[in-house]
C-alpha cells in the first residue's frame, strides 16, 4: 500500500491541534535523531529509523513529510502489526552542499489499520483535504549531515572599522591533499584590497594576507580564492571584506 502524500497544510494543522504521541506506550523508536557524515565525494547520504509497534493494536504511519526539497523519506511498512517494526528511511541528495545540515521528517500516526477515503471534489473540480481519524499523532525525526570540505578557510570574512589604521589580516587556508590541487591566487576583490597568498613549510596549508589600501570609505566586497579543485565548489572559496 502507498503512503499518502500528505499536503503541507494538512500536516501544519496537525501539529498545531496538538496531536502529539497520544499513544506513545504502544510504540517505540531505536532513536530518533542521526548525525552522519559525508566526504565531498558522496552525492547523497540515508539515515533509517526503526518504529516498533509494542501494544496490542496494529499502527498505520498515515503520512510522511521531510522539511527539504532536497531530500526524502520512505517506510517499507506503512500498516505495524502488534510485535511488528517498519523501518523509515530519509535520503539527502547533496548537490553541491557542504558543511553542516539538519533535517527534519515529521510523521503522521494512527491506531488501527487506516486507509484515506476516496478523494472528494468540488465543483470547481479541485481535490478537498483527506480528513484524519480522531487520535491521530505526530512523530518528529531529524538527522544532521556533516560534509567534509577538502579546504577550509581559518575566517570567511574579514573587518575593519571605518577610518582606522588599515592593516593587514592574516588567515590560513588548509588543504587535505596537496598532491591532488593547489592554491593559485584571488580574484574577485575591488583594485584597493591587497590579497597575497603564500606557501608555507607545511605543503597543506597557506597564509592569506588581504589588506585594505585605505578604511576611509565603508564596503562590503566578496572575492574569492582560486583553487584547482576539480570539483566546482572547491574552485573558488567565498571570502567577505567589510569596512563598516
Amino acid at each position: 500500500m502507498m503512503l499518502i502524500a500528505w499536503t503541507t497544510k494538512a500536516l501544519s494543522l496537525l501539529l498545531l491541534c496538538g496531536f502529539h504521541h497520544a499513544y506513545a506506550v504502544n510504540i517505540s523508536w531505536d532513536q530518533t535523531q542521526l548525525i552522519k557524515q559525508a566526504t565531498y565525494h558522496d552525492t547523497e547520504v540515508s539515515a533509517t529509523w526503526t518504529l516498533t509497534n509494542t501494544g496490542e493494536q496494529t499502527v498505520s504511519i498515515a503520512a510522511m513529510k521531510i522539511g527539504c526539497a532536497c531530500a526524502s523519506i520512505t517506510a517499507n511498512q506503512q500498516i505495524i502489526a502488534p510485535g511488528n517494526t517498519s523501518r523509515i528511511t530519509a535520503v539527502f541528495h547533496i548537490g553541491d552542499r557542504v558543511g553542516f545540515h539538519r533535517q527534519q521528517a515529521s510523521l503522521i500516526l494512527v491506531d488501527g489499520v487506516w486507509s484515506p477515503p476516496p478523494t472528494a471534489e468540488t465543483e470547481d473540480n479541485t481535490a478537498t483535504e483527506t480528513p484524519l481519524p480522531d487520535g491521530a499523532f505526530t512523530q518528529t525525526l531529524s538527522f544532521s549531515v556533516n560534509i567534509e570540505q577538502p579546504m577550509k578557510l581559518s575566517r570567511r570574512v574579514l573587518f575593519w572599522r571605518k577610518e582606522s589604521i588599515a592593516t593587514s589580516k592574516k588567515l590560513l587556508l588548509h588543504i587535505d591533499d596537496p598532491d591532488e590541487f593547489s592554491v593559485t591566487g584571488s580574484e574577485g576583490f575591488p583594485d584597493t584590497i591587497i590579497v597575497t597568498i603564500q606557501a608555507m613549510d607545511d605543503p597543506h596549508t597557506f597564509s592569506v594576507h588581504v589588506t585594505p589600501q585605505n578604511t576611509a570609505d565603508k564596503l562590503t566586497a566578496k572575492g574569492f580564492i582560486i583553487t584547482t579543485h576539480p570539483d566546482k565548489r572547491y574552485a573558488r572559496l567565498p571570502l567577505t571584506v567589510l569596512i563598516k
